[in-house]
């Protein structure tokens, strides 16, 4: 049997039937890789874990703010790569990202960890003291450096409910801008 040609006018159409189901599976493959917070360059998000031995504090942020923060420390040439050289300077950047407080006065983390997560963002988790006294502030002051461009948030959860819960209720929400960046919690409430 002869394989059948396609004239110009077939072709076409199978041209654009080709296209179409190529752009519906483009369209699809990116509703599940990017979800509607993907990231747009500028993105810096913190979760506070007020645990009952020490407070987690988690940020990830786009390799682009690591960089800008980390101004003439930034490697030569760096993409976001977590290497001997780089690490040093994220973890000192680090401990620079957020100013933690309660009336004892400010807090220090005793920890932090750095690395390169899947999506590529950078990770920071800092081990501090627990929060003993209240009210607890974190200020993001890194927000200063960026205008409307950033995104990000400050989430606080409490201490787990359950041995296998891996954090509590969230406690409270800032989204971060420029001028909004403190967040100041009273004591959580004992009721349930």
């Amino acid at each position: 049997m002869k394989p059948r040609r396609n004239s110009p006018s077939n072709s076409h159409h199978v041209g654009n039937l080709s296209t179409w189901r190529s752009s519906c599976a483009a369209i699809l493959l990116s509703l599940f890789i990017h979800p509607a917070s993907a990231h747009h360059g500028f993105d810096a998000h913190a979760s506070v874990r007020l645990l009952d031995k020490q407070s987690i504090v988690i940020v990830r942020m786009t390799p682009s703010v690591a960089s800008v923060l980390m101004g003439s420390d930034a490697p030569a040439g760096w993409t976001g790569d977590v290497s001997d050289e780089s690490r040093l300077k994220l973890q000192a950047l680090g401990k620079r990202l957020f100013v933690i407080t309660t009336p004892e006065g400010p807090l220090e983390p005793s920890e932090i960890r750095v690395s390169r997560e899947v999506n590529a963002d950078i990770a920071f988790v800092l081990t501090y003291p627990r929060v003993n006294t209240w009210p607890f502030t974190i200020e993001a002051g890194f927000c200063k450096d960026f205008g409307p461009e950033l995104t990000g948030s400050i989430r606080v959860f409490g201490p787990p409910e359950q041995p296998t819960d891996r954090q509590g209720k969230q406690l409270a929400l800032l989204e971060l801008t420029r001028r909004e960046r403190t967040l100041s919690l009273p004591a959580p409430s004992r009721t349930p």
